[in-house]
């Protein structure tokens, strides 16, 4: 089937659904992702430009992104655990960082997530699931955001703390730096 889309590119083939695109201009079909798709430069630029916590942060923080949270996260997770760490994320490329109540709220939305987290993961060779070394990095890097980049939570239930945040403050990065840094990581990873 084919679809007119008025533009001067002509019709859209949407025999895998509607496609979206990509920092690299390329099409990506969400709801049919395949690894040939899956492009690690678009990865790294879109999570560079997509901001933490919906965007509430600190007035003194201009811009914390996913990709940043990615590079952090693969620093501090045991050896053999870093590619995944970096990777844990990368769905949130194609269909954005949606905060936690809006993710449980949204049963498409975690389904979705997992369909393409499930063929990052293939692609990359990594876990089918999520390994709790990588589990617990990630949530010793919110505990250290919730300190070092999002405001004093006035009446925000974050729950007990489980564990302890890193003892090293975030500088948080500005988009272009999170993806270099990001492509960089990955560079060294693989």
């Amino acid at each position: 089937m084919k679809y007119d889309t008025g533009d001067l590119r002509g019709a859209v083939d949407l025999k895998r659904g509607f496609n979206q695109g990509t920092a690299s201009g390329l099409p990506f079909w969400s709801l049919d992702p395949r690894p040939e798709d899956i492009r690690i430069e678009d990865i790294a630029a879109q999570l560079a430009r997509i901001c933490r916590f919906g965007g509430a942060l600190r007035d003194d923080v201009e811009h914390y992104s996913v990709a940043q949270h990615s590079v952090l996260v693969s620093h501090h997770v045991p050896h053999g655990f870093e590619l995944e760490a970096l990777l844990h994320d990368a769905a949130e490329a194609y269909i954005g960082d949606h905060i936690k109540p809006i993710k449980h709220a949204l049963p498409d939305v975690q389904h979705l997530e997992a369909l393409i987290d499930n063929v990052i993961r293939d692609k990359y060779n990594l876990p089918v699931h999520i390994s709790p070394e990588v589990k617990k990095a990630d949530y010793e890097a919110v505990l250290t955001e919730r300190r070092d980049v999002v405001p004093e939570p006035r009446g925000v239930d974050w729950g007990v703390a489980k564990a302890e945040p890193w003892p090293e403050r975030i500088i948080p990065w500005d988009a272009s730096t999170a993806r270099f840094m990001f492509l960089r990581r990955f560079k060294e990873l693989t």
